[in-house]
């Protein structure tokens, strides 16, 4: 796949995002590669398959670190 590409860009785009606000690369992964409720398929493939999946997917890590309870607060 090549780096330019839109799809390439989004998997990078998501996956850091979510390597940064879910705590790390096992929360990340599995996160992105756990399947959509009523789909058959993973939250990675919805968020590199349009813009709006990308959106809604950010929106949804958004979310899930909002309401995660930091030790030290």
């Amino acid at each position: 796949m090549p780096r330019d590409d839109l799809t390439f860009r989004r998997r990078s785009e998501i996956s850091d995002l979510a390597f940064t606000l879910l705590g790390g690369r096992v929360a990340a992964r599995d996160f992105l590669l756990g399947p959509v409720p009523d789909h058959a398929c993973t939250v990675l493939e919805i968020a590199t398959g349009s813009s709006i999946g990308q959106a809604q997917i950010t929106s949804m890590l958004w979310k899930i670190a909002a309401r995660r309870v930091r030790r030290y607060q």
